[in-house]
């Protein structure tokens, strides 16, 4: 029998669910009260208009993509994710019922990303941090080529 190892989430308080069941966690954050803003992660204070009056949410699996490119070239420091490095496509992505746009990975041939692409968010183990801990990250695929986790 194997031990079962640790599992933290790539940035506190931006996934909410069981971190060892990759199917069951949904991106997080807050909506502000004040203005309506969603924002991934969970904080204090509104970033759009300063308001303490936040609540917590979990955000929808699905949405859409707003507006995509290719990146290039790799993040700077103190970024630790897959090595080598390998060209991806990047989208801000519209998160489904009134979510936070957010920019994420896009699985998939680049030439079949566009505005408008219908996308689903998966998880995986990203990377292993310095004290051995699988750090969980998310990307999203084309939601033809997946199942939807509403």
């Amino acid at each position: 029998m194997s031990a079962i190892l640790e599992r933290i989430g790539f940035k506190p308080g931006f996934i909410a669910g069981d971190l060892h069941n990759l199917d069951s966690l949904r991106l997080s954050g807050i909506r502000c009260g004040d203005c309506g803003i969603a924002l991934l992660g969970v904080r204090r204070r509104c970033e759009n208009c300063s308001s303490t009056k936040v609540t917590e949410e979990v955000f929808s699996s699905e949405g859409t993509v707003y507006s995509c490119t290719i990146q290039r070239y790799p993040p700077p420091s103190p970024f630790v994710g897959v090595q080598p490095w390998k060209p991806r496509v990047v989208a801000w992505v519209d998160l489904d019922k009134k979510g936070p746009r957010i920019l994420a990975p896009i699985e998939g041939p680049a030439d079949l990303v566009t505005i408008g692409l219908r996308v689903v968010a998966q998880f995986n183990i990203g990377w292993t941090d310095e004290r051995g801990r699988e750090v969980i990250a998310f990307s999203f695929l084309s939601s033809t080529s997946s199942g939807s986790r509403l």
